[in-house]
């Protein structure tokens, strides 16, 4: 854990990244979900993707920070712009149903196509569903 911290401390992001996750499940450290969020936001904000979409979790969850929809949507396009896949599974979601966002098909839609362009078997089973879909709709 001293290493983390030091490793943490000195700007490595994947170590920050990591010092989050223990503060989050109180491995070495006391649970803290606050500081969890101070240190995925010092990672996220060199761009790391992990870190990015873990904030989005906690502002979409009210974990050691005030719930946030919109914020949570924020965090996940920058970790999705990076080929997160979790992050464009929610985005997906979020724009899908409205949450935090308004409901847009579209940008439902761009996120499923991002998924399915890295090989995500769940994105390009349901984007063989909507083609039968329309298929089936024609005739």
């Amino acid at each position: 854990m001293k290493n983390l911290r030091k490793a943490a401390e000195s700007g490595d992001a994947d170590a920050q990244l990591q010092l989050g996750f223990a503060y989050l499940n109180g491995e070495g450290v006391a649970r803290n979900e606050a500081r969890a969020v101070e240190w995925w936001m010092k990672a996220a904000e060199q761009g790391n993707d992990k870190a990015q979409f873990n904030l989005g979790v906690a502002y979409d969850k009210g974990d050691g920070v005030a719930r946030d929809e919109a914020k949570a949507v924020e965090w996940w396009i920058k970790a999705a712009e990076q080929g997160n896949l979790k992050a464009q599974y929610n985005l997906l979601r979020a724009y899908a149903h409205g949450e935090g966002v308004v409901q847009d098909e579209k940008k439902a839609l761009k996120w499923l196509l991002m998924m399915a362009e890295q090989g995500d078997l769940a994105a390009l089973s349901a984007l063989k569903k909507m083609n039968a879909v329309r298929l089936t709709e024609k005739f």
